[in-house]
This record gives C-alpha cells, structure tokens and sequence, in this order.
C-alpha cells in the first residue's frame, strides 16, 4: 500500500480540474467553488507520504482504520489481514485464521474487535489488541467479500459475492439471525447507514439498493452505472448515498 502525492517544489502552478466519471455533453460539470479549489490546494501542499505498508502477496483489497485512527488493518492476495501502526507503519498483528483469499475487513465502532471475511464462507472475528481469534461465523457455499458492523457493535452484517445474499449474525453470540436474496447477481459490498436502520448493497448487476436493517424490506434500487457497482456508502447524514463503479464513475 503506497500513496505518493508530489511535494509543492515538483509540481508546476496550474489550474485545479476535477474529473469524476466520463462528462456528458447535455450536462456539462458545475466549476468547482473557489472554496473548494482553496481546501484543494491547501490540502495538496500539505501533503506528503507518511509510511510505506507491504507485507501481503497481491494488491491490497481492504483497508480500515480504527476508530481512534491508531490502526490500519488491511487485506491482499492471501489468506490472513495485517493491522499496522497508522503512525509509525510497524506491524502490530498478523491475523491467520482464514483458509482462502481474505477480502473484507472491518472495526467496530469500539475499536476492540475487527472482523474479517473471506472467500472460504466464514467471518472471523478478533481482539484487535491480542490477534485472539473470538469467533468463527460461517456459511457454507459463500464466498464472503464485504464484513460491516452495525453502529452498536451489535450486529455483523456480510455478503456473498457468488450468491447474492446478505447475511446477519450476532456480534457476540455468533448465531446468524438472518439471511437474504438482495441481488440475483453476484454482490461487493454491503454497508450501514450511521443509525443503523439501513444497509445499502453493490452488485455487479450496475445497481445499488437501500435495505430496512430490521425487516429486510427493499426501499430503493439505484441505477445509474453502466457497469459493475463496487462500493456504496452513505453519506454521515444519511440523506445522501454515493456509488462507484468499475468504469471510474461516482
């Protein structure tokens, strides 16, 4: 995991364009506020790169910071999550325990526990101080990519990239409460809102959708995207939801 941004004496002064996703003609894009191309420029001068992370076999899947920013977890191309130092870049934990190719990684909101998902059907959840496994969640057949914990801590929500299922499990038990079909194809990620009412999903099938967290009642399908739908997340407020997709478009 690498972040390079040039230091201020590289880079030669030029105007600041923002490009998000392919234009179109009959709406063209609304010039950034001067605000905006201030907190740009402020940000970008002030930048640098802190620390270096490798320690996984392929690319970087997922990254997460604890809540206090302290850690970083991350997953790659393997079977086990690393958490770091945020500060230093020293590697505090090597979490094996999975017996395929790790994906999701989540905190929860506590910063105690981090739960993992994988590709073998299981979530496993840890200390996130010792590396103490605490428990093992599984569901035979999925190959799970995305893990989310509700705002309480309370409950552990993850989908299946080859089933198209969300399931729900309790945080501290284990025991699943629940499992549903959100999208008949193939699904990347599954979120929380910040109350904890909804989920929100991705799928391949190039739409979004927006979940009643208690009763699994579909409120929205968002389409939009003319390709696969990697990400969603709502926006602190709840009120607005963002999605990406692999055509480089929000």
């Amino acid at each position: 995991l690498k972040m390079r941004i040039s230091p201020p004496h590289e880079r030669r002064k030029r105007p600041t364009k923002l490009n998000i996703g392919p234009r179109h003609r009959h709406r063209p894009a609304k010039a950034p506020t001067l605000e905006a191309e201030n907190a740009l420029h402020q940000a970008i001068q002030s930048s640098r790169v802190l620390e270096t992370l490798r320690g996984h076999a392929g690319p970087f899947f997922f990254l997460a910071y604890s809540p206090d920013g302290s850690k970083l977890a991350t997953t790659g191309g393997d079977d086990f999550a690393k958490v770091w130092d945020a500060g230093t870049g020293e590697e505090l934990l090597t979490l094996k325990g999975h017996e395929g190719v790790t994906i999701g990684i989540r905190f929860s909101p506590d910063g105690k526990r981090l739960a993992t998902a994988s590709h073998d059907g299981t979530v496993i959840v840890w200390d996130a101080q010792s590396g103490e496994r605490l428990l093992t969640l599984s569901d035979v057949g999925a190959e799970l990519t995305a893990v989310q914990f509700s705002p309480d801590g309370n409950l552990l929500a993850a989908n299946g990239a080859s089933d198209g299922h969300i399931r729900i499990w309790d945080a501290k038990t284990g025991e699943q409460l629940r499992s549903f079909l959100a999208h008949e194809a193939p699904m990347w990620f599954v979120t929380y809102d910040a109350k904890g009412d909804r989920l929100a999903t991705a799928s391949v099938d190039g739409t979004a959708k927006v979940w009643d967290a208690d009763t699994n009642e579909e409120l929205l399908t968002l389409g939009g995207h003319e390709d696969v739908v990697s990400r969603v997340n709502f926006s602190p407020d709840g009120q607005r939801l963002a999605t990406s997709s692999m055509k480089v478009r929000v």
